[in-house]
């Protein structure tokens, strides 16, 4: 019998018909690249949730899956602290799904926006919603083995 697998923001996203489009936006480097006159730049692909409002099944469904990814994973660990995770899943499910402009698919996009995790012991809850987000760059053995220097 298969491992049962979380679903992710994309697949849920496409279960209910809600969707993530891909717009052409210039990149601050690029206008400042135009304002110049440096010919040649290219606008960046960005990211961007469609404009369509979220059903509150699919949004407890999506906030659940965060907490218990980030339960999972201190539990797996035998460290960390669950209580910013479940207490912040559903903030951090909404600064993901309707803020924050990145593209998993490369990480080190200039003009992308940042989200900055000052508690150390909540790092779960990033760790899920980047999992979730579709950014696989994090090992699973860095949870496994207890080794913070591969997260």
């Amino acid at each position: 019998m298969a491992a049962p697998t979380s679903p992710t923001l994309a697949s849920i996203a496409a279960a209910s018909g809600y969707g993530i489009l891909h717009l052409r936006a210039p990149s601050t480097r690029a206008r400042l690249a135009a304002s110049v006159g440096r010919p040649g730049t290219r606008p960046a692909t960005v990211l961007v949730r469609a404009a369509q409002p979220a059903a509150p099944e699919l949004v407890e469904q999506s906030v659940n899956t965060i907490r218990f990814l980030s339960i999972d994973a201190v539990e797996k660990a035998q460290s960390g602290h669950p209580g910013l995770p479940m207490g912040c899943a559903p903030l951090g499910h909404v600064l993901f799904d309707e803020f924050l402009r990145f593209n998993p698919k490369n990480p080190a996009w200039f003009d992308r926006d940042r989200f900055v995790l000052s508690a150390g012991h909540g790092c779960m809850l990033q760790y899920a919603l980047l999992h979730l987000a579709g950014d696989c760059n994090k090992p699973a053995s860095a949870v496994r083995c207890r080794s913070p220097q591969l997260l």
